[in-house]
């Protein structure tokens, strides 16, 4: 029965979402580019945090030291920086600030990829 409820609920949000791109095209447009930097900012502030914790973690556990079954430390290493989280964030924040400026970028990046692609087929 959960399955037949959850199937007729992904239904009507599709039909109600595809009824509003028709209704509301370029607004909607933008509003899903802003809904997804606020994905992106928000996946980068995660990722910031956990490096963040897991730092704090290893500095505590500083002369401890935990291996595996294999011999490879597993603890008391200190994490890599999330170079991607903070590309994330920094992508998350202009998509959600200048949604039209991506938009209007976007075609030129996709221009420009097709145009790559037709020239090295």
């Amino acid at each position: 029965m959960k399955v037949i409820h959850s199937s007729l609920f992904r239904a009507i949000c599709a039909i109600v979402i595809g009824v509003l791109l028709i209704q509301y095209r370029e607004q909607t447009v933008t509003w899903i580019t802003i809904a997804i930097g606020v994905l992106f900012f928000l996946s980068g502030v995660i990722s910031l945090a956990s490096y963040f914790s897991a730092k704090r973690n290893a500095e505590k556990m500083q002369g401890q030291v935990l291996y595996d079954a294999n011999g490879k430390q597993v603890m008391g290493m200190r994490p890599n920086f999330p170079l991607v989280g903070v590309g994330s964030l920094v992508f998350g924040l202009v998509l959600a600030l200048m949604p039209n400026v991506f938009i209007a970028w976007l075609m030129f990046i996709l221009s420009f990829i097709l145009i790559l692609g037709a020239l090295t087929h």
